[in-house]
């Protein structure tokens, strides 16, 4: 009968020592990998115990590591930062961390989620109202202060038309003083120049005009 012999393999020193240390490598690697499951595996299971007694100050604090970990940490993280400022009444951060939430997220905290979502679209809703108001009362008081600027421009406009000013087209002296007792008229080539004469017992007023313009008055 034929006898088969074991080859056996000798190693050196150094290929020995150099196993070993490929070897330690190797469970390094290995524990890089496993080790921040386990880690967020324990933090999440923490978190979730936090989360069902309303700690939810706790749970934000306890996942800010590991948020982008998972689906299921980054959902409890954001559904624990939502419910933080659900509770300070802020509604603008609220709705931003619900943002983050899965669009099909049915956990065990959906209810909660629900309602959040529910709050801030009634919120939404009450603001726009009360938009509409305030927009519709500043509307009507734009329409005020119009309706009294032009009340106070009618004004204006009455009493001036009860004098002269200089600027004032000629016509308007007739409408003011009526017929003048006569008129003075001067034309050079610097253009044409009235004086209006008004006599009266307490003394005469005169009014100049240049180019159907008034250009001065003196009583």
């Amino acid at each position: 009968m034929q006898k088969f012999t074991k080859n056996e393999i000798k190693l050196t020193g150094t290929e020995k020592k150099l196993l070993v240390i490929g070897a330690v490598c190797f469970v390094l690697y290995l524990g890089c990998l496993i080790i921040p499951k386990i880690t967020e595996h324990y933090a999440y299971n923490e978190a979730l115990d936090l989360a069902r007694q309303g700690d939810w100050d706790s749970v934000v604090l306890k996942l800010d590591d590991y948020k982008w970990a998972s689906d299921d940490t980054m959902n409890l993280y954001s559904i624990a930062a939502a419910e933080k400022s659900y509770a300070d009444g802020d509604l603008v951060q609220t709705y931003y961390h619900l943002t983050d939430i899965s669009a099909n997220y049915a956990g065990e905290f959906s209810g909660e989620v629900s309602k959040m979502k529910q709050d801030i679209q009634a919120a939404d809703e009450e603001w726009k109202k009360k938009e509409e108001v305030e927009e519709a009362a500043a509307a009507k008081e734009r329409e005020r202060q119009v309706a009294i600027k032009k009340e106070k421009q009618k004004v204006v406009e009455a009493e001036r038309a009860k004098h002269i000013y200089i600027g004032d087209p000629e016509s308007k002296i007739r409408k003011v003083f009526g017929e003048p007792d006569r008129v003075n008229r001067h034309v050079s080539e610097y253009g044409t120049l009235k004086q209006y004469v008004y006599e009266y017992d307490d003394g005469n007023t005169y009014i100049y005009t240049r180019d159907g313009v008034v250009t001065d008055f003196q009583d």
